[in-house]
């Protein structure tokens, strides 16, 4: 018989940005994946888009101290992920899409969603997925 991994105590699932009607850029909470393992699925669940051609980019921004300041007294600011984005249009309407993401290197990870177009509306969300670790 197979062992099943113990995803319950495993599995870390972080939203990242709550299910809304989003016109403008959303930018989610930072949170700590500093005691998980290297890799993190990006899931983003798309509803109804409208608008004309709009647009919406997902991406990733990470922080060593979520932008708050540490002993040293400095924040460190929310910078982006180096290739950590998804473009999605109208096309990518009520479907269910992500990415991995292996090369940040600060514990704290937000999500952005950058909206575009004429009077757009991305229903959309997003939710991180790791391994917390042994």
């Amino acid at each position: 018989m197979p062992i099943m991994p113990d995803l319950l105590n495993k599995l870390t699932s972080v939203q990242g940005l709550a299910p809304a009607a989003r016109t403008s850029t959303a930018t989610g909470t930072g949170a700590s994946f500093a005691d998980h393992e290297v890799g993190v699925w990006v899931q983003v669940e798309v509803g109804a888009v409208t608008g004309t051609t709009p647009t919406c980019t997902v991406t990733i921004d990470q922080s060593s101290n979520d932008n708050t300041a540490d002993a040293s007294g400095a924040a460190d600011a929310y910078a982006a992920v180096t290739g950590a984005s998804l473009a999605l249009t109208d096309a990518d309407a009520n479907t269910s899409t992500g990415f991995m993401l292996y090369n940040y290197n600060e514990k704290f990870l937000r999500s952005v969603a950058t909206i575009g177009g004429t009077n757009p509306t991305f229903n959309v969300s997003v939710t991180l997925h790791a391994n917390k670790k042994s």
